[in-house]
């Protein structure tokens, strides 16, 4: 039972992470639009 809660919290972590990750990676991503933006205008 200790090794399931274990586990599940580290694929919770693993979860989070990953969330935070495609968050970094969407707020890199509307920076260079924004930015393509501003060159364009």
């Amino acid at each position: 039972m200790k090794n399931d809660a274990s586990e599940l919290q580290a694929s919770g972590f693993l979860y989070k992470r990953e969330l935070c990750f495609d968050g970094a990676r969407n707020l890199l991503s509307d920076n260079k639009n924004a930015i393509k933006a501003n060159l364009a205008s």
